[in-house]
């Protein structure tokens, strides 16, 4: 909603705490997490590799195609729980990170301030507007014949 007030008077120093939701990739040896951190809570929601079915779709915890798709899902979760913006300390994480937060951030912010999936969606629903589907919605609003086995009919 954008009421709350921020912390002022951080811009210019590291870290910064000027936000009201913050986004932080966080990649060990073995795992990448990315977390939303809100200014007075803490943790408000996260997404990992160590999640089991996050895991068992990955060839590699730490690449960066795991950094890319923790990143489209975060940016589903945010959009679930209602989060349209977030912080990004590109600064400090690029620093940080390498070359992987490239591909997590590119997963969570897209062209016109939507999220992956929201793009892809848009383009999915793009491609079939030029298609004719009158067809296909005429086909799906005719009814069902009824087939009546000969023994039953009453002629």
């Amino acid at each position: 909603m954008g009421v709350a007030s921020k912390t002022l008077g951080w811009e210019f120093q590291a870290p910064r705490k000027d936000y009201w939701h913050k986004c932080i990739l966080n990649r060990t040896a073995r795992h990448t997490v990315a977390q939303v951190v809100h200014c007075t809570s803490g943790v408000v929601l996260s997404a990992s590799t160590e999640e089991p079915s996050i895991n068992k779709h990955l060839y590699s915890n730490t690449d960066t195609s795991a950094a890319e798709n923790i990143g489209r899902i975060l940016a589903y979760r945010c959009q679930c729980l209602g989060i349209v913006s977030l912080f990004f300390d590109a600064v400090l994480s690029k620093i940080r990170q390498g070359y992987v937060w490239d591909e997590f951030y590119h997963r969570m912010v897209k062209p016109k301030d939507m999220a992956a999936w929201q793009v892809e969606q848009d383009q999915i629903f793009t491609e079939n507007l030029g298609k004719d589907i009158s067809e296909k919605l005429a086909e799906a609003e005719k009814p069902a014949e009824v087939y009546i086995p000969e023994k039953w009919r009453l002629e």
